[in-house]
């Protein structure tokens, strides 16, 4: 027994042995079998044979067809070919290969010329040694005759996302856009209209036709007004972001239709302002946004009521070099005993008010609080005249809310265009972001910035990149960076703050329609 096991065991060893190498050499083809699928998945394969007649090496029309329907449908960029030449056996070998070589050289001067983007992996001339056909008859020699191109595509990496088609996202911004208010008045009466936070808009005698008149006010006082608008506050000139005290646009109508564009300064919008350094810019449009153009700083006004009002009342009103102010005794007592020169002087008084700056400024402002008081302007001249500096001061606060700390911008409305209230920003540390999204004119981007009424579009030329840039961006601003696109007829949004400095996050989401209303 032990001779017998003594035998078998060295035959179990050399048995296994043989069955472990079976093993792997199996795992290995197995191996190559799975990656050769794998990049014949990958990998999309197409042959064409083109042909050519006997010991010849040009293309005919024929043969230049069946080249174009392999190569025109398919993607350059993924595929290359292979060409390989052949011939019949009709020539000695050395003659055969250089054969084979020429017509190589007439199939890749055809690609170079109509197809260059196709690059070309490999070439080889065999000659006579790999025929398709046996070389006994000349229908089989025809086939032998060849070039055999061979198109590889990466089908993979061809899969790629559906081409974006866009759609204009603007009508869908300005539908949630708040609705102008509407004044009535007389034309040939005018008047002046409380506007919001504090603004005031005067309308002088005879800005329109007598009879009735609707005119339309749109005003832009916040970040989300700007959005729904279309708005930017930045300078055409500079390219620099503008901090903007309101923009607003008027239409004047007379039954439904609209009326002649406005004439300069005969419409007046009086803006609440906390510093003398803002400017009146008129808008220009570029593309789908509105810059903005510096107007001429000579016909701009910076108003303090309180400070006119001072000035009306100290005792230094002069028209023709004559003083007004009656503080001496005799003079007194002359406006009392004589008629003629008391009528006189509150005729001169009177006559200087209107045709002072600062009563002017002060009734047109002022004039809807100042008519519950004083039916006229002639009422509020007599007022002033007939009264001390502390009791006309305790009138206009008990009249005016807020009156001695308020300071105005008056800003001229020359025609039916947005016009705004701006000052530079003044800061110097200015960058440029740059993010991975493209800009085209079906697609909303601006920055709005989170301490100031400040909003930034992209720079010019940005369509034609695929990333997009905003410059002149004070650094260290914390801003919100929104993109609205609307790709095959999916709204979407992405809606991303940070500090100027950091890289923003482009991170679309899928909107609604509505859910614009709650972006700002």
């Amino acid at each position: 027994m032990s001779f017998i096991l003594g035998q078998t065991q060295p035959f179990d060893f050399c048995l296994r042995h043989t069955y472990i190498n079976h093993f792997i050499y199996m795992n290995k083809l197995t191996f190559f079998n799975i990656l050769f699928f794998f990049t014949t998945l990958s990998y999309g394969q197409q042959t064409e044979s083109v042909l050519f007649p006997s010991d010849g090496y040009r293309l005919t029309p024929f043969q230049t067809e069946k080249i174009n329907v392999l190569l025109n449908e398919k993607d350059c960029e993924h595929c290359f070919v292979s060409l390989s030449g052949h011939t019949d056996s009709d020539a000695s070998d050395d003659y055969n290969i250089a054969l084979s070589q020429k017509r190589i050289r007439a199939v890749k001067d055809y690609l170079a010329k109509n197809h260059p983007c196709y690059s070309i992996k490999s070439e080889k001339a065999f000659g006579e040694q790999k025929p398709i056909e046996k070389n006994t008859e000349e229908k089989s020699k025809a086939k032998n005759r060849r070039v055999e191109i061979t198109l590889l595509c990466n089908t993979i990496e061809q899969k790629k996302e559906p081409e974006e088609r866009l759609t204009d996202v603007w009508p869908l911004i300005s539908q949630h856009a708040k609705e102008p208010k509407v004044f009535t008045l007389d034309g040939s009466d005018g008047g002046t209209f409380n506007l919001s936070n504090g603004a005031k808009m005067y309308v002088a005698p005879n800005t329109f036709p007598s009879g009735q008149v609707n005119l339309n006010v749109s005003e832009c006082n916040t970040i989300g007004d700007a959005f729904t608008y279309g708005l930017t506050t930045q300078s055409n000139r500079t390219g620099e972001g503008l901090q903007s005290q309101g923009m607003y646009k008027l239409r004047a109508f007379r039954n439904g239709r609209l009326l002649p564009n406005l004439k300069a300064n005969d419409i007046t919008i009086y803006i609440p302002i906390e510093a003398p350094d803002f400017q009146t810019f008129d808008a220009k449009q570029e593309g789908k946004y509105v810059t903005w153009n510096a107007r001429e700083t000579s016909k701009e006004k910076y108003i303090d009521p309180r400070a006119g009002l001072l000035r009306l009342m100290g005792g230094d009103i002069r028209n023709d070099n004559r003083i007004f102010q009656c503080n001496l005794f005799w003079c007194g007592i002359r406006s009392f005993f004589s008629r003629k020169y008391s009528a006189t002087r509150y005729v001169d008084i009177y006559n200087y008010n209107l045709s002072s700056k600062d009563f002017t400024d002060l009734y047109e402002i002022y004039q809807k609080e100042l008519n519950k008081e004083f039916e006229s302007a002639k009422a509020l001249s007599d007022f002033l005249v007939d009264n001390d500096y502390e009791t006309v001061r305790a009138k206009m606060n008990e009249l005016i809310p807020d009156f001695e700390n308020t300071q105005f911008f008056a800003m001229a409305m020359p025609n039916y265009s947005w016009v705004n209230c701006d000052r530079f920003t003044g800061r110097k540390d200015l960058t440029t972001i740059e993010i991975d999204e493209s800009f085209a004119p079906e697609k909303d981007m601006r920055l709005y910035f989170d301490k100031l009424f400040c909003v930034m579009g992209p720079n010019a030329g940005s369509s034609k990149s695929k990333k997009t840039k905003f410059s002149s961006i004070p650094i260290g601003e914390l801003v919100t960076l929104v993109i609205i696109k609307k790709v095959n007829d999916v709204l979407m949004m992405s809606k991303e703050q940070f500090k100027v400095g950091e890289k923003p996050v482009i991170d679309f989401k899928t909107i609604k329609s509505q859910d614009l209303e709650e972006t700002f």
